[in-house]
């Protein structure tokens, strides 16, 4: 449950930023609002932290990897979105990339147990759902 609300906060927080830069285009300013990503970076290691039981050096690696990872996510959908892109599929594919990519390096983070439960959780649930949408558009591609 958790999960669905952190992927909502994000996902509306991208919403707003998209609209606001489109607000700002249209005034003729071309910066994208400020997004405070190590805030929400801390947010979610904190939140896998109480979740999980994470020590404090993976708390700190999750961190790490959440900083790194958000402006390259967001960049990539405000490139989305500056090329005109309409269609959801696009946005969606990027989105499951990306999260794939943070739950490879998650699995590197956690141990076994702690992976395990993750994988029981609605984290886990959502990348099954994720690998079934990549194993389909990778079927498409071919």
């Amino acid at each position: 449950m958790k999960f669905f609300r952190i992927i909502i906060c994000i996902a509306a927080g991208m919403a707003l930023s998209l609209s606001v830069y489109a607000q700002n285009q249209n005034e003729g300013q071309n910066q994208p609002p400020e997004v405070d990503y190590g805030k929400q970076a801390e947010e979610q290691a904190n939140g896998l932290g109480q979740e999980f039981n994470l020590d404090y050096a993976q708390i700190f690696k999750v961190d790490t990897l959440y900083q790194r990872v958000l402006p390259l996510f967001f960049e990539e959908m405000n490139t989305l979105q500056q090329r005109g892109f309409q269609n959801t599929d696009f946005y969606q594919q990027v989105a499951d990339r990306w999260n794939d990519y943070i739950d490879t390096v998650l699995e590197s983070i956690f141990t076994a147990d702690q992976w395990k439960k993750y994988m029981k959780s609605p984290y886990g649930k959502e990348k099954q759902r994720r690998d079934k949408r990549i194993e389909q558009y990778n079927s498409q591609v071919k």
